[in-house]
């Protein structure tokens, strides 16, 4: 949840440092609510307490000038392919 709230609310410049770029059909707004919304999707594992994966895809300042929100959502989605997340 902190690492989502860090990252809704990280500035840079006075400009938002991250954009959500797929909801995933999740509503949630804040990092508690996301989390909460998850919450029963764990009932069925109690022990496992590190229930979430939280990865960042940074390409460099210049690969990602011209990136358009679509561009973005292909990068999220060829990785999570990749990782076998889709």
């Amino acid at each position: 949840m902190a690492a989502l709230e860090y990252d809704l609310a990280k500035e840079i410049d006075g400009q938002a440092a991250a954009t959500e770029i797929a909801r995933h059909e999740l509503y949630g707004c804040t990092g508690a609510e996301m989390v909460q919304e998850m919450k029963p999707y764990h009932i069925d594992f109690p022990n496992v307490k590190n229930n979430c994966l939280r990865f960042e895809v940074s390409p460099s300042i210049e690969e990602s000038a011209t990136f358009t929100d679509a561009d973005w959502a292909e990068l999220g989605n060829d990785f999570m392919q990749r990782m076998g997340l889709a």
